[in-house]
């Protein structure tokens, strides 16, 4: 092999590897981002629930109160 021939080489494998790793970076920032979207999600439905507990034993509470 001349030495044209291992510098093309090389740099194909250079970029190939630079395509591979910002394809993958990029699937893996978007499972993550995903990830973290349905944690917040659960979250905010698991707040939500917890405000309407508080509302009804609240309206509970004033009910007992009006007796």
């Amino acid at each position: 092999m001349n030495r044209g021939r291992i510098y093309d080489f090389i740099q194909k494998g250079s970029v190939s590897l630079l395509l591979f790793g910002t394809v993958g970076g990029t699937v893996m920032l978007g499972q993550s981002y995903f990830a973290h979207r349905k944690r917040r999600l659960a979250a905010l439905a698991e707040h939500q629930k917890n405000l309407q507990d508080e509302k009804f034993a609240e309206d509970e509470f004033n009910q007992l109160d009006l007796k």
